[in-house]
């Protein structure tokens, strides 16, 4: 009988503990494009199978990630415990693994962001889970939040009770949470993945079989296990290197600065993403790239411009790369994007004014862009593989007047649909573009949707490729959103639709 008091007590605290709880939206590289729907089927769920109560991902290809400490980070390291120590006199020391996950809530702070979230670790020295809900905003420091991640955890080790209990207590409509990180270095979490997380992160220490001194410290290294039919290796890779350099960035910079500007992007990051200080030759116009396109349209009818590569009949979306192939040449692109320049402007789309696109990798993007840029508009993209929050906040900063759904991205989900439907004047809204090789189809359903197009820059581009001996008359060239491989007389080729928009 007091086991069950003592129980039902923890259960309480653990409800005004979590309260409402957050859902974290990390964005993926690849659509959620299938789920298990709730139901009398069982999910591995930290060891123990359960049924379902909430759609989880049907399928899951785990992949692993693995990074070492490198020895430049254990000056950082120990300056920031210092720092700490200055700060909490009172206060235990944080180990690595608390510098570790707190670089790594910041870490998914910047990503969503979430003011609120909850991360699943483990008690000091067991494997029994923890939930910590963090409460962040940009204001605070990287001190500020260490100290709520050991004060959560602290609290979060008085209430260790079976995960399964609190699973029936709260009876959860979606996941508890979607990223965990456990300390791995005294004792071995389990190291496999789950249909219902994200990504499962874990510090480790190397064995030091023969090491007799005290002052032999372990090498310590991160392994994160995901899903790859979400992620990619290079994201992967890219958010691990981030944490160590955000770790260097907060013991670099003063202990007030902010977390919201602390630096998270690595010296090889930086090198390929655009200097916005270059010189794009702002003054040597060569003519809007409209009217390059159309030009070699008239000139090239039947060349090919875009080859979409898509999956052979009885092809699975596992069974390697996509063997099938439509091609669709200059002029039905530019009849295609003519039509929807048309319907644009006849349903009342002024000069300037934000077309946003519910954007799907494919021929439709390619029609949808061009017919946007010759009906004057400002074309704006949202990748449907955003969380629904971060599609909103697109919305927001655009206040588009048309919105056009490319067919194969799906339907808007319903938090977006009812955003648009109170906060935006619509001057045009088509739900469902395709391109067939007849021309493009679909109507609009009403005439009543931060992201400028460098329009100038578009138009060099052709003439800087041409000025490349490697480029020859007819490249072969991936097509990014913003570079345009048809002003060179070129073909652009689509890779599968499910892959991410950025990649």
């Amino acid at each position: 009988m007091a086991q069950a008091t003592d129980l039902k007590a923890s259960l309480g605290r653990w409800s005004k503990r979590l309260g409402t709880l957050p859902s974290l939206a990390l964005p993926t590289d690849y659509p959620r494009t299938s789920e298990l729907p709730a139901g009398p089927k069982l999910l591995r769920y930290l060891g123990s199978y359960r049924e379902l109560t909430h759609p989880v991902p049907a399928k899951m290809i785990e992949s692993v990630q693995t990074l070492p400490l490198p020895p430049s980070l254990t000056p950082a390291l120990m300056h920031l415990t210092y720092e700490f120590s200055e700060l909490f006199p009172s206060a235990p020391l944080p180990t690595p693994y608390h510098l570790l996950l707190t670089s790594f809530v910041i870490l998914l702070f910047r990503y969503t962001p979430d003011p609120s979230m909850v991360i699943c670790t483990s008690a000091p020295g067991t494997t029994a889970p923890l939930l910590l809900k963090l409460d962040i905003t940009a204001e605070m420091t990287f001190f500020d939040v260490l100290r709520q991640v050991m004060e959560r955890e602290e609290d979060a080790a008085q209430d260790v009770i079976p995960f399964s209990a609190l699973i029936d207590h709260l009876k959860p409509e979606g996941p508890l949470y979607r990223v965990r990180f456990f300390d791995s270095t005294q004792v071995d979490a389990d190291p496999s993945g789950s249909l219902s997380t994200d990504w499962t992160l874990f510090l480790l220490a190397e064995d030091q079989q023969g090491s007799a001194t005290r002052s032999a410290m372990p090498k310590l290294y991160l392994r994160l296990t995901y899903n790859s039919l979400l992620f990619t290796q290079a994201r992967v890779q890219a958010v691990l290197d981030s944490l160590i350099q955000l770790l260097k960035s907060a013991s670099s910079h003063d202990a007030a600065h902010p977390i919201g500007s602390l630096p998270i992007r690595t010296e090889a990051q930086a090198k390929v993403v655009p200097d916005p200080s270059s010189d794009l030759d702002w003054c040597g116009y060569v003519g809007a790239i409209t009217d390059i396109f159309q030009a070699n349209a008239k000139a090239h009818p039947d060349r090919p411009c875009v080859v979409q590569c898509e999956q052979a009949e009885g092809q699975g979306i596992l069974d390697g790369p996509s063997r099938g192939r439509r091609t669709f040449t200059y002029r039905q692109i530019d009849e295609a994007s003519n039509v929807l320049a048309h319907s644009l402007l006849k349903n009342g789309l002024k000069r300037g004014e934000v077309v946003m696109v519910y954007a799907a990798r494919s021929v439709d993007l390619v029609v949808c862009v061009m017919g946007i840029l010759k009906a004057g508009g400002i074309f704006s993209v949202v990748d449907p593989a955003y969380p629904p929050n971060r599609q909103i906040v697109y919305l927001q900063v655009s206040t588009p007047r048309a919105l056009l759904v490319i067919s194969s991205a799906g339907v808007l989900s319903p938090t977006v649909s009812e955003y648009i439907k109170e906060k935006l004047d619509l001057r045009v809204h088509i739900p469902a573009i395709k391109m067939t090789e007849n021309g493009i189809t679909g109507s609009p359903a009403g005439a009543a949707e931060d992201i400028l197009a460098p329009y100038q820059e578009l138009a060099q581009y052709p003439h800087r490729r041409r000025s490349r001996p490697r480029l020859q008359r007819d490249p072969l060239l991936h097509l990014w959103l913003d570079r345009h491989p048809q002003g060179c007389q070129g073909k652009a080729f689509l890779a599968h639709p499910l892959l991410p928009l950025d990649g």
